[in-house]
């Protein structure tokens, strides 16, 4: 094995071990609860992201979510539960690799990142265009 090739396995495996670091904090779970809301209340809305506006950082928007939740079956709620989970894991992959990239760049020692940053960096990328996941399809 050449050197470059075992050093890429190793960031390879360092980027894996912060990945699945991030997936286990606090963060994560606050998040993907939060995730798991924005779809039930979008999915309430009908994708009308102005009436969603009105209430997803609200109380009102739990209330909504839980009922919407209550609402489904078994087959719809694994879906949901399945799409929050690709969803977060895109969001994390993409934050590990960012802030690795970012890390190198700036020589800082890339395995000094904390795993809860990462998790909020993730949480940040919520706010851009999400992963080609579709409530409806994966049900």
């Amino acid at each position: 094995m050449t050197d470059d090739k075992h050093n890429e396995d190793e960031q390879l495996k360092a980027e894996e071990q912060l990945y699945k670091a991030a997936l286990d904090t606090p963060v994560t779970r606050q998040a993907t609860d939060w995730l798991a809301i924005a779809y039930l209340v979008d999915r309430v809305t009908n994708s009308n992201v102005e009436a969603a506006k009105t209430v997803i950082h609200k109380p009102a928007a739990l209330d909504v979510a839980r009922r919407e939740f209550d609402d489904l079956n078994d087959e719809e709620r694994h879906a949901l539960l399945r799409v929050v989970g690709v969803h977060w894991a895109a969001v994390v992959s993409e934050a590990v690799r960012r802030l690795r990239h970012a890390a190198g760049v700036l020589k800082i020692d890339p395995d000094t990142i904390d795993p809860e940053h990462v998790a909020l960096t993730a949480a940040m990328l919520l706010g851009e265009q999400p992963p080609d996941v579709d409530l409806d399809a994966a049900a």
